[in-house]
């Protein structure tokens, strides 16, 4: 919803809310989107490695916050088998999660999608892949203060940084297409609970998005 998108006082505020029935429209409660509404940014161009940056402090509600790499393919080739839609998440982390064992770990995942792929609706096959994902209890509150989470990506290897310092890193095995950049909000029932009323509208609040490229990766 482009009302959940804002900026104030220089910082991007990505915001959760609760729909009201009166503003839920038909199409939307056939598809099952009638309970609330998030945000997402993503970049207009797509972009093939450097070191992506973020400075961001989670929202207090059990709704992740991301700043993630991705390609949904263009048509034919996404509804074609044959090709992969790729996915590398910089992070995804919760504010304050209905299930407690998420509550102040940090998440680092790849994803490798076969075709024929829809987003949303169809899980398609992933391609097995050693260290595809990381997870750390970090020492403080997402929501207390903001941080500093980054990746380098490069032909040959991925390295995950919090706050500067590595936590991550794991061979390039498949990812070498340009992808899009995105952060957004997003409401996970089965990974983080529902959010409580009580604590929407939320807003997940970024400083910046910074992305530095060597010529030779251009």
């Amino acid at each position: 919803d482009r009302k959940n998108v804002v900026v104030r006082k220089g910082m991007l505020e990505l915001y959760a809310r609760e729909q009201k029935p009166s503003e839920v429209t038909e199409e939307n409660r056939v598809r099952g989107y009638d309970k609330y509404t998030t945000a997402t940014i993503k970049s207009k161009q797509r972009i093939r490695y450097g070191y992506f940056e973020t400075r961001a402090k989670a929202m207090k509600a059990s709704v992740s916050g991301a700043f993630w790499l991705y390609d949904p393919l263009d048509g034919p080739a996404k509804y074609s088998a044959g090709d992969f839609s790729e996915e590398i998440d910089i992070f995804e982390i919760f504010g304050k999660p209905a299930k407690k064992e998420n509550d102040s770990v940090f998440f680092a995942t790849v994803h490798r999608m076969e075709t024929p792929y829809v987003e949303a609706i169809v899980k398609s096959k992933q391609t097995p892949m050693a260290n595809k994902s990381f997870k750390t209890k970090v020492a403080f509150d997402f929501t207390e203060d903001y941080h500093v989470y980054g990746l380098l990506w490069t032909p040959t290897e991925m390295i995950w940084y919090i706050d500067g310092k590595e936590v991550f890193r794991r061979v390039n095995d498949f990812f070498h297409r340009p992808l899009h950049v995105l952060v957004d909000c997003e409401i996970m029932q089965a990974w983080a609970g529902l959010p409580e009323a009580k604590d929407l509208p939320g807003s997940f609040s970024v400083d910046y998005v910074r992305v530095w490229q060597l010529k030779e990766w251009q």
